[in-house]
């Protein structure tokens, strides 16, 4: 999939034809979430809520997080036992990304600077919808958490500046 995005982008670059398949939303998280178990993560899913509160945009990011979340699972904790929890209310989506981590990872992490490409993606997604996320160690294990408002209301205006 990351592949396909950067094809698309590529695409957007020198002209050529874009493919116009759908970008993925909170309803492909579950699909996601298998790919990775077919992958051989021990990886599981509760989701709660209507996803029809959610919107496009705010769902595109979740399904990017639960993406970029499972794959540096799999990259820095592949026999670990994840969990994605999806909570959606009509004011908010949370999406929890948390797995366990061994002693020996566990100490290699501490005191080291987390945030990488990846976790700055999912830091700049979630602020630019309004949301807030932490990651980081959580108990004895590694954890992603995301809340992102769903009602417009509640969020501050945004405005950009003119730049002449």
């Amino acid at each position: 999939q990351a592949m396909a995005d950067i094809r698309r982008t590529v695409g957007l670059l020198d002209g050529a034809p874009m493919s116009m398949a759908p970008e993925p939303g909170v309803d492909d998280i579950g699909c996601l979430v298998d790919d990775f178990v077919r992958a051989g993560l021990n990886v599981r899913l509760e989701a709660t809520g209507r996803t029809e509160f959610v919107s496009a945009a705010v769902g595109l990011a979740l399904y990017r997080i639960a993406q970029e979340s499972l794959a540096n699972i799999a990259k820095h904790a592949p026999d670990t036992e994840a969990t994605v929890l999806l909570r959606i209310s009509r004011t908010s989506a949370t999406l929890t990304v948390a797995n366990r981590l061994p002693v020996a990872v566990l100490s290699r992490q501490s005191g080291r600077d987390v945030e990488g490409r990846g976790v700055r993606g999912m830091r700049q997604r979630v602020e630019l919808l309004g949301g807030i996320i932490s990651v980081g160690p959580a108990d004895d294990g590694w954890s992603v958490r995301t809340n992102i408002p769903l009602d417009d209301t509640d969020r501050a205006s945004r405005w950009c500046p003119v730049v002449s």
